[in-house]
């Protein structure tokens, strides 16, 4: 009898956790599942990047503003990275590693050490949206009146809300890459939303990609 308790006490427990199981479907979901990614690259290897995206048949999609720089003799039209150091790339983990071995890629995007996919809405909005309003880079912002952009080219985008004295422009935020840029928003197509008790609005804010 004894001999039997020994036996059955030293027989390995079975050490299953409903939960630790459903946190590995959840990750085994996520490396299977095709999702939009930032890259982070060299400095001034973006475009250099993207080319070598589209040799290799890689999707992705390369934000750019255009600009006019004075030269000695004439005056030209550049067209820049939005988001300096930054694109954007469709892919799943379990394929990322032809993405890393690209020449001038750094790494994907990532909050402890896990690659952050961005929400597939946000993308598509900037593909079509970015051609239709004037972009210029700015500083990153993440505080100010919080408002819904509900007409043109980026309704469906929340955030802060930037004010001057001619035609209000918007800072676009990606919190993923901690990227901003200014574009032309028409005052009628912004809403406030509920502002934080106690405090007033301020002169500038920021719309955040959410």
């Amino acid at each position: 009898m004894n001999a039997s308790r020994r036996k059955n006490s030293s027989t390995p427990q079975n050490d299953y956790r409903p939960e630790r199981n459903a946190e590995l479907l959840d990750l085994e979901r996520l490396y299977e599942t095709p999702s939009w990614y930032a890259v982070y690259t060299c400095v001034n290897r973006e475009k250099l990047v993207a080319a070598q995206f589209v040799v290799r048949g890689i999707e992705h999609f390369l934000p750019l503003y255009e600009s006019v720089r004075d030269w000695s003799d004439r005056r030209v039209k550049l067209q820049s990275p939005l988001f300096p150091g930054y694109l954007f790339v469709f892919t799943t983990l379990r394929q990322r590693l032809p993405i890393l071995m690209v020449p001038g890629v750094v790494n994907l995007v990532s909050v402890a050490r896990q690659p952050v996919p961005l929400s597939a809405e946000i993308i598509q909005t900037l593909r079509d949206g970015l051609n239709r309003v004037s972009t210029e880079p700015c500083p990153y912002l993440a505080i100010g009146q919080r408002v819904s952009i509900c007409g043109g080219p980026l309704k469906g985008l929340t955030g802060i809300l930037l004010r001057k004295k001619a035609a209000p422009r918007v800072v676009i935020s990606i919190e993923e890459i901690q990227q901003s840029f200014l574009a032309d928003v028409d005052e009628n197509h912004l809403i406030p939303m509920e502002q934080p008790v106690g405090t007033a609005p301020p002169a500038w804010a920021a719309v955040s990609l959410r």
